[in-house]
């Protein structure tokens, strides 16, 4: 099995209102608006978009097949275009 990877990071700015197509909670509570995001790769064809506190603490994340799956379900959720991400290549803690 491959490390997991951080491949994509966005924080999240003005041009990036929730949209309210998705509602994340935690016991039952509505989660507030991430401060970033990023996609890890956690194998091949296994990434999810991870919501990030102000303090880089994990919120929740989703699942998805593909880098694209993840961008799309980013801009679904939050209007974040494909030019706005970092492309990286951390290892993800």
């Amino acid at each position: 099995m491959s490390v997991p990877t951080i491949i994509r990071r966005v924080r999240l700015g003005l041009t990036h209102p929730r949209t309210g197509n998705v509602r994340h909670y935690r016991n039952d509570q509505l989660l507030t608006r991430p401060f970033s995001l990023m996609i890890v790769e956690f194998a091949q064809g296994e990434y999810n978009l991870i919501h990030l506190d102000k303090n880089g603490g994990e919120m929740t994340d989703t699942f998805h097949d593909s880098v694209e799956d993840a961008l799309r379900q980013a801009e679904f959720e939050f209007l974040v275009k494909p030019e706005d991400w970092a492309t990286v290549e951390e290892p993800y803690r």
